[in-house]
Parts: C-alpha cells; structure tokens; sequence
C-alpha cells in the first residue's frame, strides 16, 4: 500500500509542520490552532531523493535533477493527476516524476537522482536559477 502522508506550511507562523501536525482535523476547521487559509497543505509523493538521507519529496520542495546526463532544478508540483518537476529549461517546461523516477525490485523504496534543495517557502526556486 502507498504511503499518504502531508506536511504544512504554517503562513503567520513561518514554519513548516509534518505528520499529524499537518492532517488534524484541527487544521481543517474555523475555530481550532489553524484556519484553512492560514496553511499550505502539501501532498507526499511517494519519492525520496538519491543523497545517503534519502530525503523524501513533497509538493513545493526545489529539487535539482538528473536528466539526460543533465541537471535541472525544478519546482515539485501537482497537475493533472501527477506530480511533476515544473521547470522552464525543459523542452515542455516540466516532466512527470514517473518519467524519472526508480525503483528497488521488491517495490519498497522509490528515488530520483536528484536531491531535494529546499522548498518554496523557504529556500523559493529564484534563489536557485
């Protein structure tokens, strides 16, 4: 089974916040610690990057990656039905992770050769282009 999992970013705060933190239902209401306008909430993608941490990629994270025997940076987003690394140097201005994604045999753990740089609330994407 796949794993679900969303973290936030925590506007008036500036913070970021993973795990139950991110999903109580007390992030979803008017009247509890958060307001629905006051987060960002931020799919997992079920992908870690290639570094010995094996950083796990999430909507928002800047990540620079190897494609076609050159690197890129680009901006994890979702559309259409998949995340993608949106990035204007690609002939498409993005590619869907799948097209770049890896994977062991026993299904368990899946990479990009790439490594996760930051996100864009913290480290935005200008600061890497």
């Amino acid at each position: 089974m796949r794993e679900i999992k969303f973290r936030a970013w925590v506007k008036n705060e500036k913070k970021m916040v993973y795990g139950k933190d991110a999903t109580s239902s007390a992030h979803f209401t008017d009247s509890f610690k958060y307001r629905r306008n006051e987060i960002e909430l931020m799919q997992y993608t079920g992908l870690h990057d290639k570094t010995d941490d094996k950083v796990e990629i999430y909507e928002g994270d800047i990540v620079e990656f190897l494609y076609k025997g050159k690197m890129y940076i680009g901006e994890v987003k979702f559309k259409a039905g998949a995340f993608i690394l949106a990035c204007n140097q690609l002939p498409d201005g993005y590619i869907t992770m799948l097209d770049i994604a890896n994977f062991d045999f026993d299904g368990d753990y899946y990479w990009i050769e790439g490594v996760v740089r930051g996100n864009v609330y913290e480290t935005p994407l200008h600061c890497w282009v």
